[in-house]
């Protein structure tokens, strides 16, 4: 069984991988479900976009993560679909030849996604008046 560490929320410039992994591992995994769940995109594509995705939400988070404050940078490490794509995600899928049309036509068209400290949650509205809304279980070794 693996130890996860965690961030002490000092660390500089020094940020490591292993730092939100739990987190992160929760909201890459989502995202790649809900590709997978289209069919459109093979295991293989989808293991790659999993590494990219992770990649870049590693380093984008990497300066405003607080576990001592988990709300603190909330709005920062937001992930937005709203009719126009998150570019994190659009950076990712480019990395297996999906355009921003594909994209659209792959994800819900209103999705947000909360990564924060110890909790990641979701929305998504399918129609004005159908919204589903959850939490995505963490690893308890947390």
């Amino acid at each position: 069984m693996s130890q996860v560490q965690r961030w002490n929320g000092n660390c500089g410039s020094n940020c490591s991988r292993v730092e939100m992994v739990p987190e992160i591992a929760a909201a890459v995994s989502f995202v790649s479900s809900l590709l997978r769940t289209r069919g459109c995109v093979s295991e293989q594509q989808l293991q790659v976009f999993s590494a990219a995705l992770e990649e870049a939400l590693t380093e984008h988070y990497k300066h405003h993560w607080f576990p001592e404050k988990p709300f603190k940078g909330s709005g920062y490490r937001c992930i937005r679909i709203n009719h126009k794509m998150d570019p994190i995600i659009s950076k990712a899928a480019s990395q297996i030849g999906l355009s921003l049309q594909q994209l659209y036509q792959l994800l819900p068209s209103e999705l947000t996604l909360w990564v924060d400290p110890y909790e990641v949650s979701y929305r998504i509205d399918y129609k004005p008046d159908t919204t589903s809304a959850g939490e995505l279980c963490l690893r308890s070794s947390l």
